[in-house]
């Protein structure tokens, strides 16, 4: 009707309430958390195990595995099915990991031994078995 050159929007704004919500933002303490001091380890584990088993129980039953706080995240970047896996009511879930200590740097043997006593501990726990 303006015969404009572009698409022409419109947005409205509560002023106050976004000047309400900035003045709670600057009144409430912010938590900062200073940078590790000690590098972290990374691994990723793929495993194979039952479908009806969630992936959050799995995490759960590595931090418990991995002990001494030692895991720092653990994060779930696969889950597979491939046919043959349905049949079987399997599927494969892959998992990064990141260790780091808070007083000590890790030594990598360390952490592959906590990696293997991760793994035997789901091979024993939730029937897991490493995805070939």
């Amino acid at each position: 009707e303006y015969d404009l050159r572009h698409d022409a929007y419109l947005a409205l704004l509560d002023h106050k309430a976004i000047y309400d919500l900035a003045r709670k933002a600057r009144s409430e303490p912010r938590h900062v958390k200073p940078l590790p001091k000690y590098p972290s380890v990374e691994r990723d584990i793929a495993l194979v195990l039952a479908s009806n088993i969630e992936s959050e129980a799995v995490a759960s039953s590595i931090r418990a595995a991995a002990g001494e706080g030692l895991v720092e995240s653990i994060r779930l970047f696969d889950a597979f099915q491939s046919p043959e896996m349905k049949r079987a009511g399997e599927r494969s879930l892959a998992f990064h990991l990141i260790f780091r200590s808070q007083d000590r740097t890790l030594e990598e043997k360390e952490v592959d031994e906590i990696t293997q006593s991760v793994i035997k501990h789901l091979e024993g726990e939730l029937h897991a078995r490493l995805r070939a």
